[in-house]
């Protein structure tokens, strides 16, 4: 007898919690303040200073050329430390 009480009233609980998650308005999901991150064609991401440190890019197709995807990861001077590039035709890495 005990034990049916017990998971009698667990069950109310259940019920009630489940009936109020139902009840409460669920809000979408909002964008960060944080500007820069994620631009046209392509990902930058930025360090503290604003400088861009690493960025995935889709060329565009040129005359004679693929489009290209190129990943960089960029030191702090600006140079380009690591380069992944990929077409249809080739791939290529370049440090």
């Amino acid at each position: 007898m005990r034990r049916e009480a017990v998971l009698g009233a667990l069950t109310a609980i259940n019920l009630v919690l489940l009936a109020g998650m139902g009840l409460t308005q669920i809000l979408p999901a909002k964008a960060q303040d944080s500007p820069g991150i994620l631009r046209g064609s392509g990902l930058q991401i930025v360090d503290s200073q604003g400088r861009v440190r690493s960025s995935i890019s889709v060329l565009p197709a040129k005359a004679g050329e693929a489009e290209t995807v190129l990943f960089r990861l960029i030191a702090e001077n600006g140079q380009p430390s690591v380069k992944i590039s990929a077409t249809t035709a080739s791939a290529g890495l370049s440090f």
